[in-house]
């Protein structure tokens, strides 16, 4: 099932999870890291990328 709000754009961080020091997100790319994943349940067409946001850099 593909999700269309993952579809031919970069996904956005969650804007809840920076507005906490600290905190952490993650987003699902596409292999080549340029687009939302096509399909973010297919390991092989996902790739997952953590950002984390440390207290110092709030």
């Amino acid at each position: 099932m593909t999700h269309d709000r993952y579809r031919s754009r970069k996904p956005e961080p969650s804007e809840n999870h920076l507005a906490k020091p600290g905190a952490s997100t993650h987003d699902l790319y596409d292999v080549d890291y340029t687009y939302g994943s096509p399909e973010p349940s297919d390991p092989a067409l996902t790739r997952r990328v953590l950002t984390l946001l440390l207290p110092s850099e709030y």
